[in-house]
């Protein structure tokens, strides 16, 4: 049995593990930072702009491989820097601009402020910066904020129910949720997930390997 995965089962077939996929991913952060939110569409949408760049037919009908290159470009953009060719793109644009104007007032003060907690990113803290490097600082850094936060509501949530978390990752909690409340606490957990326009995925099950995703 492979620990991680088999190993987690729900105890006497009376409870489920919940696990939710929080999306809490780069360009989800980066739209919430402007305050404009972003649907799983519009996430869709700015790889399917990489998916034309690359002459590829339309998104739904690409194999794996041409999926996951448009995906790798579109991070690879986001964190190593944005080539000329792709400032043509709206998102892009507004990504570049972003950058620089982070930089320039980290340059100014010497450091900058994550918008949720406000922690400092400061001069003294980091060696040989760069713009995009500061940037994946200040992405990574609010995702974590995002997600300690959703952990927090969540776990204050639960103060009257027997469900409770048992796991988190980076990206991902789960719960062992009985049976009895499962009904009525899995549409709450997830309208509360998804709070500030955050999606999740969930998916149900008593081994871990097994879980079969749900639609809430």
């Amino acid at each position: 049995m492979e620990f991680g995965k088999s190993i987690v089962v729900a105890l006497l077939g009376l409870s489920w593990i919940l696990s939710v996929l929080l999306i809490v991913c780069s360009i989800v952060v980066y739209f919430n930072i402007l305050g404009s939110g972003i649907l799983p569409e519009i996430l869709s949408g700015i790889i399917v702009l990489i998916t034309m760049w690359l002459n590829y037919k339309l998104f739904d009908e690409l194999t794996d491989a041409q999926r996951d290159e448009s995906k790798a470009i579109t991070f690879r953009l986001l964190y190593g820097g944005i080539d000329k060719e792709f400032l043509s793109i709206p998102f892009f644009q507004q990504v570049n601009d972003f950058v620089f104007k982070l930089w320039n007032t980290w340059k100014r003060n010497g450091c900058i402020k994550t918008p949720i907690i406000a922690r400092s990113i400061c001069k003294d803290q980091i060696n040989n910066m760069t713009s995009f490097k500061l940037f994946n600082y200040y992405l990574q850094a609010t995702e974590t904020e995002v997600s300690v936060n959703k952990l927090s509501q969540l776990q204050d949530y639960l103060q009257d129910y027997t469900t409770c978390i048992i796991l988190y990752t980076y990206d991902s909690v789960m719960l062992d949720v009985p049976l009895s409340e499962a009904k009525t606490i899995l549409p709450e957990i997830k309208n509360l997930l998804e709070q500030g326009k955050f999606p999740v995925k969930c998916k149900v099950g008593d081994i871990y390997d097994k879980m079969r995703t749900i639609t809430l």
